[in-house]
């Protein structure tokens, strides 16, 4: 008995699968369903192919099989003619419609993927498009940067979530575009916008427009008069400024910035001030910038001011170039906010609690022992209404001095009072707590002329390996200190509470 071979159906579904290919290439756009089914065909036609003489020496599948690969073999020619015929229709809708366009037309068409089915030699031309482009995002990107849209402010941004909105029916309108080209001039296009639908679905628009309706902006500010708005920008009376280009790796910071953060200059390599920020915030403040999709963000971080690290909130605007972000302006708030008074003395170039925090971390990271020592100058506000405030400063001054040169890596200022003092040398551990077993560390007289002054001291001792995370040593040195105050004892280690 004649056998139908498996390999005529096998052979045009190949065939058929490189016409998809070919298409999706053609048309710019993936045929998904298409490629799937073709591939499917495939294997099963191989399979026939492989298991033709398995199936073949069974008497009863032999009409079964040719009928199969008869069947198969009609229903892929029926696949060729369809597609065929839907390859006719659209190129002849796309033909039908670019025919209607006169030479000296503008014209932009694209498919709901914005992938550019046609656009006109004389647009491309006003656009300055030089080479191929395959999806209008290209021209955002490279090419244009969109200033208004219809009279109203608009961006490459938002004229891309403009094309990506989900279209529901047909409407014709008119759309006017201001535009920057690389140039730097500005320019605009007048233009009508026609939505596309094929059986009540949004297949893609149309924009049209007549050469002369392409005209150049000449309202271009001068030099003096653009210097002159830059210099009152870039110098408020208050807050600080900064232009960041990203391109460039150049920041423009006022002379607010450079006098409150210690810089050299109001020009210099972005990447120099990156090493003043804190590594750990500089990592969240780039994914917070890269999550950003619209012109605003917003970030705190800490910085060096020469001297220590402070918060800092940066508002600002970023500048695309299509898609891409340029560069960044940016309103910067120094927080100088403190729980307490300054005095000019060297309390307050102490650092603060979230620098202490940071410290503690880092100690903890590099498995550095250390011990933290939370103490408070309990009688100070007496001693301020006794003698005045300037000898209370002057005793907590003198108190701090001491402790930096003896015994402390750091000290802190946690509030007007309070004070944290870490210690990592083995030796001056040692030191401190004969010191503290002695007594007089926690009742000094200080004179001053003619007055004497009895300071009264508090504080509460813990160490790195009295709890796992670094955050929790801190915490239990303020709970011990807390405690010594409520015993009435001058000083409490956390492990010795219970006891």
């Amino acid at each position: 008995m004649l056998t139908f071979s498996p390999l005529v159906p096998l052979l045009l579904g190949v065939f058929f699968s490189i016409l998809i290919v070919r298409d999706s290439i053609i048309r710019k756009k993936f045929l998904k369903k298409r490629i799937i089914f073709s591939f499917i065909f495939i294997f099963i036609t191989a399979l026939l192919s492989v298991f033709r003489d398995n199936i073949l020496s069974v008497d009863s599948l032999v009409n079964i099989y040719n009928y199969t690969n008869l069947i198969l073999t009609i229903f892929i020619a029926v696949m060729f003619l369809f597609n065929g015929l839907s390859n006719i229709v659209n190129n002849e809708l796309n033909d039908s419609i670019l025919q209607t366009f006169g030479n000296n037309m503008y014209y932009l068409y694209l498919d709901k993927k914005n992938n550019i089915l046609a656009i006109s030699n004389e647009l491309k031309e006003a656009l300055n498009i030089d080479k191929e482009v395959n999806n209008f995002n290209e021209i955002l990107d490279n090419y244009i940067t969109i200033k208004n849209i219809n009279d109203k402010a608009s961006s490459n941004q938002e004229f891309i979530y403009y094309l990506n909105y989900k279209e529901t029916e047909p409407r014709t309108a008119d759309f006017k575009i201001q535009y920057y080209l690389n140039d730097g001039k500005l320019r605009e296009v007048n233009l009508v916008e026609q939505l596309l639908f094929s059986k009540d679905k949004y297949v893609g628009r149309i924009f049209l427009g007549q050469n002369k309706t392409i005209i150049e902006n000449v309202d271009t500010n001068n030099d003096k008069l653009l210097n002159e708005r830059l210099k009152y920008l870039l110098n408020p009376p208050i807050w600080g400024l900064i232009l960041i280009n990203l391109e460039n790796n150049r920041i423009y910071v006022n002379d607010y910035l450079v006098d409150k953060l210690g810089l050299k200059s109001n020009d210099f390599a972005y990447s120099d001030y990156v090493k003043l920020i804190d590594k750990d915030d500089y990592n969240a403040y780039k994914d917070n910038l890269e999550r950003v999709k619209d012109d605003n963000y917003e970030f705190i971080y800490r910085i060096s001011n020469g001297y220590k690290m402070i918060y800092v909130k940066e508002s600002g605007n970023i500048i695309y170039d299509g898609t891409k972000k340029i560069e960044l302006i940016a309103n910067v708030v120094i927080n100088e906010t403190r729980n307490f008074m300054t005095t000019d003395t060297i309390l307050d170039k102490l650092a603060e609690e979230n620098e202490m925090i940071v410290k503690i971390n880092d100690l903890a990271n590099h498995n550095e022992n250390y011990e933290l020592v939370y103490f408070r100058m309990t009688n100070i506000p007496s001693i301020n209404d006794q003698y005045k405030r300037q000898i209370g400063t002057l005793v907590m001054e003198e108190y701090v001095k001491t402790f930096t040169k003896v015994f402390a890596d750091n000290i802190y200022r946690i509030s007007g009072l309070d004070f944290v003092m870490l210690i990592t040398d083995i030796r001056k551990m040692e030191l401190f707590k004969k010191t503290i077993l002695n007594g007089k560390i926690f009742n000094p007289n200080l004179n001053y002329g003619a007055i004497n002054c009895k300071l009264e001291v508090n504080m509460g001792i813990s160490f790195s390996n009295d709890a796992i995370r670094p955050n929790d040593v801190y915490l239990n040195s303020k709970k011990a200190l807390e405690i010594a105050i409520t015993r009435n004892i001058p000083y409490l280690f956390y492990k010795d509470i219970n006891r």
